[in-house]
């Protein structure tokens, strides 16, 4: 068996690290609206899904009719009710 330094050791194991972080920040990062979702998913409780049920059910309203619904309705924040409105209309081609 060969003996292998403590020095060695650890820089094979920085090289190996730097290879498995690099690899994983190459990983494609969710932006837009759609970022917002796991904070509204913790604030609220609820999975984005439901949120998109709730917004089926007021289709026909304009964009900012929704956003209102999601406010008055719920007490969401402006910014996460207009989050989950955008992606509802791209999603289901309202746009």
């Amino acid at each position: 068996m060969t003996e292998v330094s403590i020095p060695a050791y650890r820089a094979t194991l920085l090289f190996i690290y730097s290879i498995i972080y690099s690899l994983h920040m190459t990983e494609k990062k969710v932006t837009g609206p759609a970022s917002y979702f796991p904070s509204i998913e913790k604030k609220y409780g609820k999975p984005i899904e439901h949120w998109m049920k709730e917004l089926k059910k007021v289709s026909k309203l304009a964009h900012m009719e929704q956003v209102a619904h999601l406010k008055e309705k719920f007490e969401m924040g402006h910014g996460h009710a207009n989050a989950i409105v955008a992606v509802f209309r791209q999603k289901n081609g309202l746009w």
